[in-house]
């Protein structure tokens, strides 16, 4: 093959190509085997589940006598990250604590009957809907309660993934 010869003012510099050869071949081969062959696998094992999980928990979290009616009640010592509400009715209904909008964790102001985001001031009522000065108009999420027969409080909670 013709040698090319490129020239500036400073130096000249000669090129000759050369062929790349077998070991040439052989790492590009092997370079292109990784990215068709195990890549795609490792992606594969990392995005594929090894075991299955519940899509809920069930946590126990008192007695319904333990829960004066009109309450509200962190469920933090309990691993719950939220509040149960019991109302006059009797009836029960738990919150997440987090805000539905930006995340940050409401907190309980048992003499305003509000749960307030500290991070923009936010507020929801015991029933868990927005207040009408909140931009956001999204009710807080709920979590799912259950009371059997013997008087037991369990609130469904989303699974945490171990």
């Amino acid at each position: 093959m013709p040698a090319t010869v490129s020239c500036s003012t400073f130096s000249c510099l000669t090129v000759r190509p050369r062929s790349i050869g077998r070991a040439g071949i052989a790492l590009f081969a092997s370079g292109l085997f990784l990215v068709i062959a195990v890549f795609p696998v490792a992606v594969a094992a990392y995005v594929w589940p090894t075991e299955a999980h519940p899509t809920t928990e069930q946590t126990l979290v008192g007695h319904v006598d333990d829960y004066v009616p009109g309450s509200v009640t962190g469920l933090f010592d309990v691993g719950v990250r939220g509040y149960l509400v019991r109302f006059e009715t009797g009836e029960f209904v738990a919150f997440d604590r987090r805000e539905p909008a930006v995340g940050c964790t409401l907190v309980w102001r048992p003499r305003e009957q509000v749960f307030r985001d500290p991070c923009h001031l936010f507020e929801y009522d015991i029933e868990g809907r927005p207040s009408p000065a909140n931009p956001v108009r999204v009710p807080m999420n709920r979590l799912d309660v259950r009371v059997d027969a013997d008087g037991a409080v369990r609130v469904l909670t989303p699974a945490v993934a171990r």
